[in-house]
């Protein structure tokens, strides 16, 4: 228990000397990708999604060994199919549990979790270029568009996928934070 409290104060102690105008992070905490619905979360839409190919070939794997009288075969296939779509769920979530952001007078914070670790990164707000917002299901994106090229990365949760610029990702009342960015 003590080094998940360890985990969540890390950014608040990296950032004694500053004042912190806001601090977030991605909601919600927990989510299932594959069971999500509705726009581009419906990961069930087609056969060649990820969840059905997984399903589908631990179907017919199974079907096989069974038919085989292969009983331990059979278990194992559907063990191994379950955790290739349990264990990047499970990743992706403490991912999103440990990543937290913060804004202050003249730095971007992002807090970091990736392979058991925690990182702390920052932009400086005079190197940030651009900044573009997007908004769906009530939670919001906040791109950052530096005018140079960051050393770290951070991930789209729905998705997956690493994002091209830094983002603040799944960020609710959204209109709060860009007038807040707007007025830095």
């Amino acid at each position: 228990m003590k080094s998940g409290k360890k985990k969540r104060e890390a950014l608040e102690v990296y950032l004694q000397n500053e004042t912190i105008k806001w601090k977030g992070e991605p909601k919600p905490k927990f989510s299932i990708t594959f069971l999500e619905l509705g726009g581009h979360y419906d990961a069930m839409s087609g056969p060649t999604s990820i969840f059905g190919l997984v399903l589908g070939m631990t179907i017919v794997a199974s079907m096989v060994f069974y038919n085989q009288s292969n009983w331990l075969a059979v278990i194992l296939t559907i063990l191994i199919g379950i955790s290739i779509l349990i264990i990047p769920e499970y990743l992706k979530n403490q991912r999103k549990k440990n990543t937290k952001y913060a804004l202050t007078e003249n730095k971007v914070f992002f807090q970091l979790w990736r392979w058991g670790k925690i990182s702390i990164h920052s932009i400086d707000i005079k190197e940030i270029q651009k900044v573009f917002f997007q908004e769906e299901n009530k939670l919001g994106v906040v791109y950052f568009i530096p005018k140079s090229k960051v050393d770290f990365c951070t991930y789209d949760f729905v998705a997956g996928e690493k994002r091209h610029y830094p983002t603040f990702e799944m960020i609710e009342d959204i209109d709060e934070l860009k007038s807040l960015i707007e007025g830095l």
